[in-house]
């Protein structure tokens, strides 16, 4: 195998003369080869759509998190007017109880002055339901500023789509001028 190898390659010739050229010897005869590579406007095409499809998904990312953000926006705001709600009741009161889904059950409210709050994990802090409803409006703020920022961040990466696109499209008008 080894000698049939040796023997095959000495049989062939190379000669490079540049980058895009190969020139092949074999026995009297000469192949000359051209290596084509994608013009520099195709490769600049191809370069701004990658550029343009990578920012789109991002775009779509960041969409995705806007969404989370509003639903919690919105879950927060709905604690934050049923503690209101409970607040102004008066104990021994017979309430409905949205346990989700559309499922209610019949529920008695017995202390309308201390309130449990979730910090995570199956962890509650007892808090008075003043200072309850300061934190949901403080969780509600925190939520909105990250809103914000991530509304510039989507208004940033949609002017680099634009901008990707519009390179692109020039790219695509030289290129075909070309052809």
């Amino acid at each position: 195998m080894w000698g049939e190898t040796q023997q095959a390659q000495s049989l062939w010739q190379y000669n490079h003369y540049s980058p895009e050229t190969l020139i092949l010897r074999r026995k009297g005869f000469l192949f000359h080869l051209t290596v084509l590579k994608p013009p520099m406007a195709e490769e600049e095409v191809r370069q701004a759509y990658l550029e343009s499809k990578a920012i789109e998904e991002y775009i779509q990312a960041l969409r995705s998190r806007y969404q989370l953000l509003d639903t919690s926006e919105i879950t927060l705001g709905n604690a934050s007017e049923a503690l209101r709600s409970i607040s102004s009741s008066t104990e021994g009161e017979h309430l409905l109880v949205d346990v989700g889904g559309g499922v209610y059950v019949k529920a008695t409210l017995e202390d309308t002055k201390n309130i449990l709050i979730t910090v995570g994990e199956g962890v509650y802090l007892g808090k008075t339901s003043e200072e309850a409803s300061k934190l949901l409006n403080e969780r509600i703020e925190s939520v909105r500023k990250a809103k914000e920022t991530l509304l510039q961040e989507i208004n940033r990466a949609q002017t680099q789509y634009a901008q990707r696109q519009t390179k692109l499209s020039e790219l695509s008008q030289q290129l075909a001028a070309k052809k």
